[in-house]
């Protein structure tokens, strides 16, 4: 069994390799990539809660500040690369922090052209353990829109339990104007056999 920090140690975006996957910061070079599979597709723009980018520029100045914010220890973004074609597949990051709840919340958007081939279930393990292990978190949570099944399965497939439903929280309206309900889950350092020492 392992043992978790008492206290939360930031160590940033460092890269990641799983076995067909590695996950690295961005870089200027990622622009166009990012620009055409990831920042102009309302389907991501929809689910995750981005402005969406309508051109190139907006991509550019997006990917810039990414850049800036790598500095910040507590920031945790990382591109997904399938290393078959060396591409950009898609994105992972955290987009809630709760030192004092040592909680984390991770997002993702995996490009239309890659979706289907279990990517995405294999970033968020890799981005759990790396939270766990490395920065300290105790808990780690992610949430999905009620309608998109794909991703609460990736959310199960990654080892998290359903915790409820939150009701008007999603980022969508639905067609009455309201916001849609979202499904909320969560795993623990406990729940992979890693010791929390209070």
């Amino acid at each position: 069994m392992g043992e978790i920090k008492y206290k939360v140690a930031h160590c940033g975006t460092a890269t990641l390799e799983t076995p067909r996957l590695i996950l690295r910061r961005a870089t200027l070079e990622d622009c166009q990539a990012i620009h055409n599979d990831l920042t102009t597709d309302r389907d991501i723009v929809e689910y995750v809660g981005w402005e969406e980018c309508h051109g190139f520029d907006d991509t550019h100045k997006r990917v810039t500040k990414m850049l800036r914010d790598y500095d910040d220890p507590s920031v945790y973004n990382w591109l997904i690369i399938a290393k078959d074609c060396n591409e950009v597949a898609g994105m992972i990051y955290t987009s809630v922090l709760i030192d004092k709840r040592r909680t984390a919340e991770i997002d993702y958007c995996i490009a239309q052209r890659f979706r289907g081939k279990g990517y995405a279930p294999e970033a968020f393990k890799s981005v759990i353990h790396y939270l766990f292990f490395n920065a300290g978190f105790y808990r780690i949570e992610a949430q999905c829109n009620t309608d998109n099944p794909s991703s609460e399965r990736v959310m199960i497939k990654a080892g998290m339990r359903h915790e409820g439903t939150m009701r008007g929280r999603a980022m969508r309206m639905n067609e009455d104007g309201f916001p849609d309900d979202i499904l909320l889950y969560g795993i623990t350092a406990n729940d992979v056999g890693i010791e929390h020492h209070v």
